[in-house]
């Protein structure tokens, strides 16, 4: 009987340590389920937080906008104009004008106030604010504290550049305003129309009849208004007059000059690099073949070779620093009197006919040389009448040679015969430079194409000597400006291949191509 008892009692403690087991897993089942149920709680809480904080900061990013009516509602999105409210005459209200921004509906009397409300509304340091705000709205006190600080330290930062720049302008603009007073009243009125001393306007002046200047700005309309009082042209007077309005000179106004003044300086410094090449070009161009037609002088009279010729040099004696200096004076000079700036370009074309003034003087020397020599050795009268022909063909005229040797001297016309003679030969046009110096006698086709070939080398470097036109000019003139080079060039190519042709032929084999 006891076995069936204790296994009765046996299978229920079993049977309640299972139930046992079972509720607690159902338990810590319930357990688990809740905690995901409350992380996904959090995860939503944070995931809507941060949506809100994006949203936040969207808004205080947004720009804001000038809308005309009166104040509206914004609780359903966009502002709209309110209804008539009950007792109205349907009469048109005053014009309103509204900043509408997110959160933020004020109303104006005026546009212009609207509109200076917005400019203020997008201030980077009102836009900070607002960014500052939001983090504290969404609880990131830290962060919020992070954008305060770098916010002050970019304005630390940007007020250290500031004085710095002013520094360096306010240095800058002492030295230049003490070179300008030492120029007297012409210096310190150009100074000051650069820099916008006066407000950004033109300065000029007038001198009395006793001397003294009277400063004036003029307006846009041209009218004058006078700067204080006639005073003496002088440093200390002059100083006296600017120093007033010297502490309220534009940073930015000064900066723009500066800015302007160093792309002038860039442009002429281009212009005189390709003005000094090109004149290296042309000279290398005159020495070669001044070298190649003394070659064909000295084997046209049976000389053995060039060897002996020297090359002639056109520009002797000439000093390329002091005629650049002697160009900038009289341009400067010239723009003074004529109340115009400084033109680099025109100073170019000065300095280019002080060149071109002493290579005549110099061509003309070495042509009366080159036929004093040949007269010197001609002795018998076969030999005065080779070089009389060669000198006139050359383009010398009897009275020229006669007075280099009064052996070539015209002989006087008997006075019977000055009334029959009416028809006297017109005199011969003069031959290239290189042919006249040299008296090679070359055929007149080449001494026809060497004027033509003069001609267009001439050309093209006036032409590549002139500025160019810049972006302002658009694109037609700067194309224009192409088509003429292109056009000078082949002119060049073509009285190049003409002179070579007419040349003789060894001329032409050592002159070779004139452009590579």
């Amino acid at each position: 009987m006891a076995s069936p008892i204790i296994a009765f009692l046996a299978g229920a403690g079993t049977g309640y340590l299972k139930q046992r087991e079972v509720e607690d897993q159902r338990k810590r089942d319930d357990e688990d389920q809740q905690f995901k149920r409350d992380q996904r709680e959090v995860w939503r809480k944070q995931q809507s937080e941060a949506d809100s904080l994006n949203q936040s900061l969207k808004q205080a990013q947004a720009p804001a906008e000038v809308v005309e009516g009166p104040l509206g509602d914004q609780s359903a999105g966009p502002p709209v104009p309110m209804a008539l409210s009950q007792g109205s005459t349907g009469a048109p209200a005053a014009p309103t004008f509204r900043m509408v921004a997110p959160g933020v509906n004020k109303s104006f009397s005026t546009a212009a106030e609207a509109q200076q409300a917005v400019a203020d509304y997008a201030k980077p340091e009102a836009m900070n604010q607002r960014v500052v705000a939001a983090y504290r709205g969404a609880g990131l006190v830290d962060k919020a504290l992070e954008v305060e600080r770098n916010v002050k330290q970019g304005q630390f930062a940007d007020l250290q550049f500031n004085e710095a720049q002013k520094a360096a302008v306010a240095k800058d603009a002492d030295s230049r305003l003490r070179a300008a007073l030492g120029g007297g009243a012409q210096g310190l009125s150009s100074f000051a129309s650069e820099s916008g001393l006066f407000g950004g306007a033109k300065v000029g002046f007038d001198t009395g009849k006793d001397g003294k200047v009277q400063f004036y700005t003029l307006g846009a309309d041209g009218a004058k208004a006078l700067l204080g009082q006639p005073v003496d042209n002088t440093q200390e007077a002059l100083t006296a007059l600017v120093s007033p309005h010297w502490k309220s000179l534009d940073t930015s106004h000064y900066l723009d000059m500066l800015h302007r003044n160093a792309q002038a300086q860039r442009a002429q410094a281009n212009d005189d690099r390709n003005y000094a090449l090109n004149e290296r070009r042309l000279n290398a161009d005159i020495s070669h073949r001044s070298q190649q037609l003394a070659i064909a002088a000295g084997r046209a009279s049976g000389k053995a070779g060039g060897a002996e010729a020297a090359p002639f040099d056109f520009l002797s004696d000439f000093d390329p620093k002091q005629a650049r200096k002697q160009a900038m004076d009289i341009e400067a000079a010239k723009a003074e009197a004529e109340g115009r700036a400084f033109s680099g370009a025109n100073a170019q074309k000065i300095y280019a006919g002080l060149r071109d003034a002493a290579a005549g003087d110099n061509v003309s020397r070495e042509r009366a040389r080159v036929f004093g020599d040949a007269a010197r050795k001609a002795k018998s009268p076969e030999d005065l009448q080779a070089v009389r022909e060669r000198a006139l063909q050359s383009g010398f005229t009897e009275e020229e040679m006669g007075r280099i040797d009064q052996r070539f001297a015209p002989a006087p016309a008997p006075k019977q015969a000055a009334a029959a003679n009416t028809n006297q030969a017109p005199k011969k046009a003069s031959a290239p430079v290189i042919a006249e110096q040299i008296g090679s006698g070359l055929p007149p086709a080449a001494e026809a194409a060497g004027v033509r070939l003069d001609k267009a080398r001439a050309d093209l470097a006036q032409l590549r000597a002139s500025r160019p036109p810049g972006l302002k000019d658009g694109n037609a003139a700067r194309d224009a400006f192409a088509r003429q080079i292109k056009a000078a060039e082949d002119e060049l190519d073509a009285a190049d291949a003409a002179y070579q042709g007419a040349a003789s032929p060894f001329v032409a084999a050592a002159y070779g191509t004139r452009r590579k």
